[in-house]
């Protein structure tokens, strides 16, 4: 009986432990897609803090922001090559994303393919983190 219930006690330690963990997590963290690693979230400061930890292993930072310099909570992101090639098409689970791309030329979009979509064109080098903010609330 002892055993049982340490088993169940056990078990029941790990499932609050694995919760917990997801709980705490970016939103979106570690997922990769045609080869680029990234995450985004960013939701409140507690969620923007363990992302900034988690920071360190891409080279790219998107915000999207209000005209005010709000966050906004989310939504379509496009990152192109130099040739025009897609090689992230994403929706952020908020307002940061966090990408590892090889060094290079690309074009950020935030809003989807149409004309309401916002680009910016950035140079991620082979060290360092380039940063780029986007004003996607107007359209």
């Amino acid at each position: 009986m002892v055993a049982r219930g340490g088993s169940i006690t056990v078990a029941l330690a790990l499932a609050l432990a694995s919760s917990y963990a997801s709980a705490t997590a970016p939103a979106g963290a570690g997922q990769t897609e045609s080869g680029v690693s990234y995450i985004s979230g960013g939701v409140g400061t507690d969620e923007r803090a363990r992302m900034e930890q988690l920071a360190a292993g891409f080279n790219l930072r998107v915000e999207m922001a209000a005209p005010d310099g709000k966050f906004l909570g989310g939504g379509r992101v496009q990152i192109r090559d130099g040739k025009g090639k897609t090689v992230l098409d994403t929706t952020t689970n908020g307002p940061l994303l966090y990408a590892k791309l090889p060094p290079g030329k690309y074009t950020v979009l935030v809003g989807g393919d149409g004309a309401g979509a916002k680009s910016r064109s950035v140079e991620v080098g082979a060290s360092g983190r380039t940063d780029v903010v986007i004003d996607a609330g107007s359209k």
